[in-house]
């Protein structure tokens, strides 16, 4: 089971729009920052594949200007 964190840096004026758009998604949790213009993503998926497959969606969402991971590791 992946599990990944991620930092995510919105376009500008779209920080909202953002965390809108990757609060709709199952596989991860959105926390905003206080006092930046980030947002902090975890995402957990089932497998290898169904994490690949939430990657391809995840780079669809024309709000976010970059994603940077921090941390990740697989459970199996």
């Amino acid at each position: 089971m992946p599990i990944k964190s991620y930092i995510a840096y919105p376009a500008e004026g779209k920080r909202q729009e953002l965390i809108n758009t990757l609060k709709k998604f199952e596989e991860c949790e959105v926390i905003p920052s206080e006092n930046h213009d980030i947002v902090i993503v975890i995402t957990e998926t089932n497998s290898k594949e169904e994490e690949k497959v939430f990657e391809a969606r995840l780079k669809e969402v024309n709000s976010l200007m970059m994603l940077s991971m921090v941390a990740g590791f697989d459970t199996n």
